[in-house]
């Protein structure tokens, strides 16, 4: 005889089936219920001659999901490129294909200022720009998130430091 499964753990699968059923249906059928075509009548019955009103036609009308407001810039894979994000008054440390690192003599506001503008000109649809400042140590990591791209700016500065750090790293999906 098999043994007896213990209540708590049978709430938790539940509880988990029922969150997965409500997931799928969130991805799947939010697109079918906003795909299904809706009748609507193409305005009043007309009239006959007769005076007899003759049956109403319908019209098939297909809804389109609704989006969001749409950017005014699309990057294109010329532009969105690595080099796109090389700060102007930063010299190179290290490059590869994905990752950049810099040094500047400019301050690390100027640097963040910066690099926040030209995430906001690529128009990227989730954007967290987290800034520290504790006794004089600069950490500022500024993260992007676009349909096809990530990219990650990471600008540091120590007290003790004369030039302020910048790593960049550009993920593409």
């Amino acid at each position: 005889m098999l043994p007896r499964p213990k209540p708590v753990r049978t709430i938790q699968i539940l509880l988990l089936s029922i969150a997965c059923g409500l997931l799928v249906y969130g991805v799947f059928g939010r697109n079918n219920l906003m795909n299904k075509t809706k009748h609507t009548p193409s305005g009043p019955p007309p009239i006959s001659p007769t005076g007899e009103t003759a049956p109403a036609a319908s019209v098939t009308q297909t809804t389109q999901p609704t989006r969001g407001p749409t950017p005014t810039k699309t990057p294109t894979n010329e532009d969105q490129t690595l080099l796109s994000f090389l700060y102007p008054g930063g010299h190179r440390e290290t490059q590869s294909i994905t990752s950049l690192s810099l040094t500047s003599s400019d301050g690390p506001e100027a640097i963040t200022t910066w690099y926040k503008e030209t995430i906001r000109k690529y128009s990227f649809q989730t954007k967290s720009f987290v800034q520290t400042n504790s006794n004089g140590n600069i950490a500022n990591l500024l993260v992007a998130r676009s349909a096809r791209y990530e990219i990650r700016v990471n600008i540091t500065k120590t007290p003790h430091d004369s030039l302020t750090k910048i790593a960049v790293a550009l993920q593409t999906y």
